[in-house]
């Protein structure tokens, strides 16, 4: 039986018991394809912790990006004391637009991760429990 896990996974709970049933009517191969799904939750529980890491790293990185920039907007200055030209403001307006944009979507990519670790080690309790 071949499972094309990252496809199917992260799923609902009851589509989740539902593969477990197909995998119990293939007694002969059953703990095998109970420790693969084992494994390839583990792995994606690390390979979430790593990605959520590297999120909210970016976040940081933006939002501090996105507060230099509007210091600069509200002062109309560089942060070495010379001013703004108009293009320059231009520019870091869209700059500022840009950074909150990329801030907001690593924040959600980090707690998006965070759900589906959560989702994966809930899953991976109930494998060890049956």
């Amino acid at each position: 039986m071949n499972i094309y896990m990252d496809f199917f996974f992260p799923c609902s709970q009851q589509r989740f018991k539902k593969l477990l049933k197909v995998i119990a009517l293939d007694w002969q191969h059953e703990d095998e394809l109970k420790e693969t799904l084992k494994i390839y939750f583990q792995n994606r529980i690390a390979d979430l912790v790593e990605l959520q890491k590297e999120n909210g790293k970016k976040y940081f990185d933006f939002k501090q990006k996105a507060a230099d920039t509007q210091r600069m907007i509200q002062s109309r200055k560089h942060p070495n004391g010379v001013s703004l030209s108009k293009e320059e403001l231009k520019r870091a307006r869209a700059d500022l637009k840009e950074y909150t944009s990329s801030y907001k979507k690593a924040l959600s990519d980090a707690n998006s991760n965070l759900k589906f670790k959560n989702w994966f080690e809930k899953q991976l309790e109930f494998l060890k429990s049956i």
